[in-house]
């Protein structure tokens, strides 16, 4: 969850909010590149939900995505101003600007991946798809600090609540996604 929000603030700082937007809502929603790239601007700031997506096995359902999400979209269309372009994510500039493709998502989560690299000093294997691994790993381990439990602290989230929020008909897979932590357990259980 630092990693994500450090990354975040690094992209605020280089002036690229539509990068910050597309870094947190892969995050926020967990969603799928394909998911992601059908998301359109229209609506976006009524609540906390996007439009209707088709995920895997023609699921349809929205994304969702935090207040703090939601105030950096905000801004991206401020910023982006008035255009005929549907979708949320956009390429080139004012005149040349077109809605971005599938394609051109693995692009823009290859220049936050950059970001990440140099934040950490070391070459890593980011991929869109690290997101939704992330996500998972947060929300089961309780660790993001902007949803809190009714005592104030990170709440953690059930396998089962995940496997709900990611749309996975199957708990095994939630699981596959979550990192394995026998080994803190047992520590724990003989307080080493």
């Amino acid at each position: 969850f630092d990693q994500i929000m450090n990354i975040r603030k690094k992209l605020l700082e280089m002036g690229d909010i539509q990068l910050a937007c597309l870094h947190m809502i892969l995050f926020d929603s967990g969603a799928r590149r394909n998911e992601v790239a059908q998301v359109k601007k229209s609506g976006l700031l009524d609540g906390n939900k996007t439009n209707i997506v088709i995920g895997k096995r023609g699921k349809q359902f929205p994304l969702v995505y935090l207040d703090d999400t939601k105030e950096l979209i905000r801004q991206y269309l401020d910023e982006r101003g008035s255009d005929n372009i549907d979708g949320l994510w956009t390429v080139g500039n004012n005149g040349n600007k077109r809605e971005a493709t599938y394609e051109n998502l693995y692009d823009k989560v290859m220049k936050i991946r950059e970001v990440f690299c140099e934040l950490e000093g070391k070459e890593l294997n980011i991929f869109p798809h690290a997101y939704r691994h992330s996500r998972t790993e947060v929300l089961l381990q309780g660790l993001d600090t902007r949803i809190l439990d009714s005592n104030g602290n990170p709440r953690k989230f059930t396998l089962e609540e995940v496997q709900t929020f990611l749309h996975h008909e199957n708990p095994s897979t939630t699981q596959g996604y979550a990192k394995d932590h026998s080994e803190d357990i047992i520590d724990g259980m003989f307080n080493f």
